[in-house]
């Protein structure tokens, strides 16, 4: 049974993963540097193509550009808290705090001009979002969901 948890966890990871770099292929307007790597590797025409099957759907400005941060974010806890279970606490912690660490220490240097870009509160949330489930889940395990034996 463990075995089956840790599979269906790493798939959920690289899901999350794969949804946030869809989101960005299709819905992200096609200046970014991603675009440029694409078409060097001779999958721009390809791209486009699914780019245009996409452009009749449209979706919230935050989901384009804010989603993608948390479910990357989501993705990276999944997977440390994964591959950390077994390690005590306080390096669990460390270890799945990187990335969301990072994305809201980013967001924060923004918001005061310390660093390039711009300042987006539902950007904060995004990153900071899966952390504090993941720490709910730790902290109170009992309102974890449960599911009946297999």
């Amino acid at each position: 049974m463990r075995i089956i948890g840790r599979s269906v966890t790493y798939f959920s990871s690289l899901l999350l993963l794969a949804l946030g770099g869809l989101t960005y292929v299709f819905f992200r307007p096609r200046t970014i540097l991603m675009f440029q790597v694409i078409d060097k590797m001779g999958l721009g025409e390809w791209v486009d193509n699914l780019r245009d099957g996409a452009a009749y759907h449209t979706l919230p400005v935050w989901m384009v550009y804010c989603l993608p941060n948390g479910l990357w974010s989501a993705s990276y806890i999944l997977l440390m808290g994964t591959l950390m279970n077994g390690r005590n606490l306080n390096e669990r912690l460390a270890w799945t705090c990187i990335i969301p660490a990072l994305g809201v220490l980013s967001e924060l240097m923004q918001g005061m001009g310390i660093l390039n870009g711009t300042y987006d509160p539902v950007d904060l949330a995004c990153y900071a979002l899966p952390y504090l489930i993941y720490l709910t889940t730790l902290f109170f395990p009992d309102l974890k969901p449960k599911y009946p034996p297999i």
